[in-house]
C-alpha cells in the first residue's frame, strides 16, 4: 500500500461528512504526529534501526484502534 491506510483515510472522511472535524483532526493529528514519534523512540529502543521501518506500520495500527473505538462510542448519536 505504500505506507499508507486507507481505511484511517475513508474514517477521516466519514466523520468530516458527519459534520465531526473534531474528531476527524484527532484522528489525523494523533496518527500523524503522536503515534509515529512514539513508535520511532520506542521501536528504535527495543529494535534498533529495524524499528524505523515498523514504526509506520505501528502508527497505524494505534490509529486504527483509536478510530474504532471513536465508531463504537458515537455509533448511538450518529444512528450507523
Amino acid at each position: 500500500m505504500g505506507g499508507k491506510n486507507y481505511e484511517n483515510i475513508a474514517f477521516k472522511a466519514f466523520f468530516t461528512a458527519l459534520n465531526n472535524g473534531i474528531i476527524s483532526v484527532a484522528i489525523s493529528f494523533l496518527k500523524t504526529l503522536l503515534f509515529q514519534i512514539v513508535s520511532v523512540m520506542l521501536l528504535t529502543l527495543i529494535l534498533g534501526l529495524d524499528g524505523i521501518w515498523l514504526s509506520i506500520t505501528c502508527a497505524e495500527l494505534c490509529a486504527l484502534v483509536i478510530t474504532v473505538i471513536f465508531l463504537i462510542t458515537n455509533r448511538k448519536k450518529y444512528n450507523y
